[in-house]
Order: structure tokens, then C-alpha cells, then sequence
């Protein structure tokens, strides 16, 4: 079986393969008001990232972390780049893809998020945000120095 590559009307990479079996689309960039962030805002960037700083998108205990692309137009300019949720959930706003740096201290930042929930619980971290806050920014700031250079 063989593949044909080609480009669709939107700039995606669409690819049939020799049995017919339709067409699949993937696009190798942001369109309409996304277009200004340079990384393309798909897990397999995400990914990609995460392998290359070594970030599992695991908890500690195996279990795979859900990720969300949040692509609503009004996070474009929320002041921050991701969320974590008490379900194991991180959420990527449109600014985590502005460059590899951004997307994997946020990676980073919003794992540790998750550790402090499953630690002391929803409540008592948000009751102390600002010091739970804290921690995770000078950890992640310690990390990247450990890792910017690969």
C-alpha cells in the first residue's frame, strides 16, 4: 500500500493511500486567529516536545495525564500559558505555543500542579495558592536551567 501527499485548500498535509480509504488531514500550521503562535497547536507537538525535555505525560503512578488544547479564542490573552485540574487534567492555552520553551516549562509548571493536588488535596492547595504558586515557579525555573540546553 502507498500514500499520496498533498496539500488541501487550507494549507493541511492530506494523505490517501492506494487503497482509496479516503483522505486524512493534518495541518502543519495555525490558521485564522491562531496563526501568530509559531508551534502547531496539535498533541503531536506536544508530544514532541515533551520527549525531547524528557517530561512524562504520566503521574506518578502511570497513569496517562489528560491533556486539553484550549483553542477559544478568548484565552489568546489569558496572562498565563496552562491550568491544572484536581482530574489529572492539563489544559494548554494558545500562549504555551509560542515556542518550545514556553510549551515545555508549562508542561513542566502544570505537572507539578497536578503532584500538589494529588498530594494535599484541591483544598488545601488552592486555600494556599500563592505558596503552592511559588514552589512550582522556582522549581520549574530551577528545571529548565538543568535542561534548556537539549
Amino acid at each position: 500500500m502507498s500514500r499520496t501527499y498533498h496539500r488541501d485548500s487550507r494549507g493541511r498535509f492530506a494523505t490517501q493511500d492506494s487503497n482509496n480509504n479516503g483522505l486524512m488531514q493534518r495541518k502543519d500550521k495555525n490558521t485564522g486567529e491562531f496563526a501568530r503562535f509559531p508551534l502547531v497547536m496539535q498533541m503531536k507537538t506536544i508530544k514532541k516536545i515533551a520527549r525531547k525535555y524528557k517530561i512524562a505525560l504520566k503521574d506518578e503512578d502511570g497513569k496517562p495525564i489528560k491533556i486539553k488544547i484550549v483553542r477559544d479564542k478568548g484565552a489568546i490573552s489569558a496572562p498565563f500559558t496552562g491550568r491544572a485540574d484536581i482530574k489529572n487534567r492539563i489544559d494548554l492555552l494558545p500562549r504555551a505555543f509560542t515556542s518550545e520553551e514556553d510549551m515545555a516549562r508549562t508542561l513542566y509548571h502544570e505537572k507539578l500542579h497536578l503532584r500538589q493536588y494529588k498530594e494535599h488535596g484541591q483544598a488545601y492547595v488552592q486555600n494556599n495558592r500563592q505558596w503552592f504558586e511559588d514552589a512550582a515557579d522556582k522549581a520549574e525555573v530551577d528545571w529548565w536551567e538543568t535542561v534548556k540546553h537539549l
